[in-house]
């Protein structure tokens, strides 16, 4: 496992919870999506044009949008769940150097875009784990379980909607 790249443990509660061939939506791409697209059906949002490439390289569909007020453009990432009603929505990018806050003009929409469940990654830190406390506050009501989880050296949150 690199550095960026999602941990063995989140990837075994991904396998154990839902079906193979079940819709992801990943926002930021990189290493880990190989082995998400080897049992999802995974789709990748990127802003940076290395991974754009590296991911064509690879065979994994990865849909560009730009940064725009400091996050993914919100059309493109709107616009992308509407067209594949992910049940999972992995937030593991952009990088925090950029910040992942911009998920939360989501949490209105998830049901209505199938989402089942939100994982987000590298909630060892402490900005991340906000962002997670945040995002949960503003879903009140609508998630039935939080589960944070240790990842070797990490930590990834999973927050699963009513079902």
């Amino acid at each position: 496992m690199g550095a960026w790249e999602i941990g063995n443990g989140m990837f075994a509660w991904l396998t154990a919870t839902f079906r193979p061939g079940t819709t992801l939506l990943e926002l930021g791409s990189g290493a880990g999506s190989v082995r998400l697209g080897s049992y999802f059906r995974a789709v990748s949002v990127e802003h940076d044009s290395k991974w754009l490439e590296d991911g064509a390289k690879r065979g994994c569909p990865v849909v560009y949008a730009p940064i725009e007020d400091g996050w993914y453009a919100k059309q493109v990432v709107v616009a992308l769940m509407r067209a594949i009603r992910p049940a999972v929505l992995l937030v593991d990018g952009p990088p925090s150097s950029i910040g992942r806050r911009g998920v939360m003009c989501l949490a209105e929409g998830l049901g209505s875009f199938g989402v089942e469940a939100v994982v987000f990654d590298d909630t060892e830190r402490e900005h991340e784990a906000k962002l997670v406390d945040d995002f949960v506050s503003a879903v009140a009501g609508r998630f039935t379980t939080v589960r944070r989880f240790a990842d070797e050296g990490k930590s990834f949150t999973a927050v699963q909607l009513w079902t």
